[in-house]
């Protein structure tokens, strides 16, 4: 089963994995409801008909590293952007400041939901 196999990566990660820092600035999308999802919408000025879904990692569309990503691919690339969230329960942003996450159990509660 793919998830057990995950599951057993996840176990065997580094300290580096869960790390990182966030960026700073203004989101220039919006969060809008599409199919019952929450999803981050990115739009450049000179769009030009084409599109990107954005699958953010397992902090959420709600970290804004996520959401700057793609204003910038929105922006260079005159795409829109699409993120639909696809996890019920992020991972806690308050991970990359160094609070406590019990990792292992988030898993086990929290699959994503692509379909």
């Amino acid at each position: 089963h793919l998830f057990t196999k995950l599951l057993a990566t996840m176990s065997e990660m580094c300290n580096d994995c869960l790390s990182g820092d966030e960026k700073s600035g203004v989101p220039e999308g919006k969060i809008t409801t599409i199919d019952g999802r929450k999803t981050y919408v990115a739009e450049p000025a000179n769009f030009d008909g084409r599109v990107i879904i954005f699958f953010h990692d397992a902090f959420g569309l709600e970290l804004i590293n996520n959401q700057l990503l793609c204003d910038l691919y929105a922006k260079k690339g005159g795409v829109r952007v699409y993120m639909p969230s696809y996890f019920d329960n992020p991972v806690p942003v308050s991970l990359i400041r160094g609070e406590p996450f019990d990792w292992q159990a988030w898993l086990v509660n929290n699959h994503p939901k692509l379909f």
